[in-house]
């Protein structure tokens, strides 16, 4: 037993040190970090201060933000007709052809296109950059914010795109303009439309509305010329059009800088500009269905007069004949289904007027006419089975009943028509919010 005893003795003995080495000396630690804490203490400031630094000469950014409401409307001169016509098309043809409510999704490639954006980029003259001189990397820091200048037009040789001019401000409202290799282009006076030439003769025009500068001192600006297109396509990655909510129908139209007024009239000029664009293709359409509707009453009203007037015929010379409740059930069904037969008929030729025969409604309106042809034929069978007496009149007074029902329809539609174009027919958007900003 002394002999075990003895060895784990040993044993402890031999292992000690190494539990030693696992030990944490917290003392020992804390005389190490105190003997250079000089060292740690000046790394420390010295991030400090240089996040201190990258915060004050970093730019401020700026967001603005509007919101647009997309309505979900049809100005096709077929889409109210339904109701209109005492049955019509159903809530399931009319999503056939491609007539369901617009979805704001579908306005966001007209926000984006060239037509709204470009109309942005002229009316503001984005095209041209005007920004203080700084100097490299601190310059914007130790600048006057207030300096700016608001440049009406700029036009210069498209070789001269993309290079840095400079416009000197005085404080008597003067300014001169110099050339990227320093050449002195023109001098002119704030409020004044100024030309001048280049070297080889070419027109250089400035327009200066306004300047904010605050001191008497004259002040250097970079103008820089881009092409009209450039921006657009640059405007285009830079403006954010988001639906807010799936289905909401509401738009968010959001764009960055570091200018807040400006960045601000951008995104209330794009917001403008599409409500404008929407209102005149509203008009347009509402006209092109006005002509098309014009066109096909007078023909319409012939055949109500025709089939009124065989009708007529009919009864003078043939004994009076009362339809069963079995043709009568019948004649309501086929006047319903002859009367979607026609406002189809007549909504593939109002397409057709506008798109090819590949066109998705297109080919949904022909698909439904067909499965309304092979209705029409069972119907048929079931005529043909009544005496004939009884299908002639209800083949006459079945036709009275569609023309009349489709040329009131069309007649109502075209009045509608008419009064919205004299009031510039209703916008299918409306704008909810002007921009709003924030600061990031």
């Amino acid at each position: 037993m002394s002999d075990q005893l003895h060895l784990s003795t040993s044993e402890m003995a031999r292992k000690s040190p190494d539990h030693a080495d696992d030990e944490i000396d917290i003392g020992r630690l804390l005389t190490i970090l105190f003997a250079g804490k000089w060292w740690i203490t000046g790394c420390l400031a010295v991030v400090i201060g240089l996040a201190i630094v990258y915060l004050w000469i970093t730019p401020q950014t700026y967001t603005a933000d509007a919101l647009l409401q997309i309505q979900a409307t049809d100005s096709s001169p077929l889409s109210q007709m339904s109701a209109q016509a005492g049955g019509g098309l159903g809530t399931g043809a009319v999503s056939l052809l491609g007539l369901s409510q617009s979805t704001a999704r579908s306005e966001i490639p007209i926000i984006t296109s060239r037509e709204v954006l470009g109309k942005t980029v002229h009316d503001l003259n984005l095209s041209t950059d005007a920004h203080p001189v700084y100097l490299p990397v601190v310059g914007g820091t130790f600048s006057d914010k207030s300096a700016k200048v608001d440049v009406g037009r700029f036009d210069v040789p498209e070789a001269l795109f993309n290079e840095p001019f400079r416009l000197t401000v005085a404080g008597d409202q003067t300014y001169r303009l110099s050339g990227p290799d320093g050449e002195h282009f023109l001098d002119g006076r704030i409020g004044q439309a100024a030309s001048g030439k280049t070297a080889d003769g070419q027109n250089v025009e400035l327009f200066v509305r306004s300047t904010s500068i605050t001191s008497q001192a004259s002040v250097a600006f970079t103008l820089t010329k881009k092409a009209w297109l450039t921006q657009v396509q640059s405007l285009r990655k830079q403006l954010r059009v988001e639906e807010v909510e799936s289905g909401s129908g509401v738009l968010n139209l959001s764009l960055d800088g570091q200018d807040p007024e400006k960045t601000a009239r951008i995104v209330n000029s794009v917001a403008e500009d599409y409500l404008a664009q929407n209102v005149e293709a509203r008009s347009e359409q509402a006209a092109q269905s006005l002509e098309f509707l014009k066109g096909q009453l007078p023909r319409l009203k012939g055949k109500v007069t025709v089939a009124e007037s065989k009708l007529a015929e009919y009864q003078e010379s043939n004994q009076p004949v009362d339809l069963t409740a079995q043709s009568q059930a019948l004649l309501t069904q086929v006047s319903s289904l002859e009367d979607k037969r026609s406002q189809l008929q007549l909504k593939v030729a109002e397409l057709s007027q506008q798109y090819t025969s590949e066109y998705p409604p297109v080919q949904a309106a022909r698909d439904q006419l067909a499965q309304l042809r092979r209705q029409s034929r069972d119907l048929q069978k079931n005529i043909d089975k009544l005496p004939n007496s009884q299908k002639q009149m209800l083949g006459l007074q079945r036709d009275v009943a569609v023309n009349t029902q489709l040329y009131t329809a069309l007649l109502n539609r075209s009045q509608e028509l008419q009064v919205a174009k004299l009031e510039r027919s209703p916008m299918c958007a409306s704008l909810i919010e002007l921009s709003s900003l924030s600061r990031r």
